[in-house]
């Protein structure tokens, strides 16, 4: 399970560098060579999307969520406890909601009507596709959390506790 995880996370930063080279490519096609690479603008939309949601799905893994920490270093053990499991309700709620959405959405976009991208004529629903698996793995991650109070993937910080 944390290999898939840790996975995601390298695919992401991955993702990141390629889209640095493909900017930089079209900015200097564009203004030296006056021929920007053509579908620039396509190609930035789903490796953004890529990078977005590998992002998204990693995080929740490790329980790395945005947190005000001088509230939660306060709040004993239980409280503690509370908090996280109530960040994991969220997270059921807003995963849940945005898996079945995009589940609807990916659906529409590859059986109904079969949406292109304007420029490259690229397929829509792979890239619906990659949001419903990771917002479906973001749930479930989010469920397992609210049962067990505890994150399903190591962190740096853990690492170094000698946890894993």
């Amino acid at each position: 399970m944390n290999l898939f995880f840790l996975s995601a996370n390298y695919a992401s930063s991955g993702f990141i560098v390629t889209l640095c080279l493909l900017t930089a490519a079209d900015v200097v096609g564009r203004y030296f060579f006056l021929s920007p690479i053509i579908g620039a603008t396509e190609m930035t939309c789903y490796l953004l999307v890529l990078i977005g949601s590998f992002s998204i799905m990693d995080s929740v893994a490790a329980d790395e969520h945005i947190r005000v920490d001088f509230v939660y270093e306060k709040l004993g053990s239980s409280g503690q406890s509370i908090m996280r499991r109530g960040g994991a309700l969220i997270g059921v709620v807003v995963f849940g909601v945005l898996t079945w959405q995009n589940g609807v959405s990916l659906y529409e976009s590859y059986y109904m009507f079969y949406e292109t991208t304007e420029r490259l004529s690229w397929p829509v629903w792979p890239a619906r596709f990659v949001l419903f698996l990771t917002f479906l793995s973001s749930l479930v991650v989010s469920i397992c959390q609210l049962v067990t109070d505890r994150p399903l993937r190591w962190t740096w910080s853990n690492e170094a506790e000698g946890e894993i």
